[in-house]
């Protein structure tokens, strides 16, 4: 069937005018930021050795590195686009250490708008420690008859901190959450059923926001583990 030349016309304005109004309704939103304030608790910046912030930002439109003098304790971060975000600040010191840090937040970022976060408090960061162990023959397990291994923190008084058990195999374990100060690491090489055949002890000091690493050999219990 033939339509006349105007019916064409007409049915060709139309579908022109709905792909217009299509185009302006998938335009972008436009972007918006976040306006944060924070202090290095108890002692600001200058007290605690902390030189400048940097934020990590993980979110639509997450930008890569943002970095801010310490001591102006504020800023803007723009140009993002809505969507929720987490973001999380951190101190670092003059030898580039992030000693100081604050709790994640959750926040919306909505178009066109700067959404203010007050409440960013940065305390001391605690410090994490992987611990390696292997033999004299290597990071042989079955070898050696050890089937876990048991790693135990202790403070300078020998007062246990921590303690975790790892599949020998895995050669290293990861204790974080530990506070500054000088710590004995035991690690205990057990047999299936649990009996200890080969220790070995690190002594370390770790300071705040240390990101630390320790090798201990483990060897035959002299006296027994």
């Amino acid at each position: 069937m033939r339509f006349p030349l105007f019916v064409t016309s007409l049915f060709l304005f139309a579908l022109a005018g709905t792909l217009v109004s299509c185009d302006e309704d998938s335009a972008p939103e436009e972007p918006g930021g976040l306006a944060l304030e924070w202090r290095v608790s108890p002692l600001g910046c200058k007290d605690s050795g902390v030189q400048i912030v940097t934020a990590e930002v993980q979110g639509p439109s997450a930008p890569a590195q943002v970095v801010f003098p310490c001591d102006t304790g504020r800023t803007v971060i723009e140009d993002l686009m809505p969507g929720r975000y987490n973001i999380r600040l951190y101190g670092v010191d003059q030898s580039g250490r992030a000693t100081f840090a604050s709790t994640k937040i959750d926040v919306g970022v909505s178009p066109g708008t700067i959404t203010p976060i007050t409440s960013l408090r940065l305390t001391a960061k605690e410090a994490r420690l992987e611990v390696n162990w292997f033999f004299e023959n290597g990071r042989l397990c079955a070898q050696n008859g050890v089937s876990e291994v048991s790693v135990g923190v202790y403070d300078k008084d020998a007062y246990a901190i921590d303690e975790r058990t790892y599949a020998c195999g895995t050669a290293r374990g990861v204790i974080d959450g530990l506070q500054s100060g000088s710590y004995l690491i035991h690690v205990l090489g057990l047999a299936a059923d649990g009996t200890g055949l080969v220790q070995g002890i690190k002594a370390l000091d770790l300071q705040r926001g240390d990101d630390a690493v320790v090798e201990v050999e483990l060897e035959s219990c002299e006296e027994g583990c």
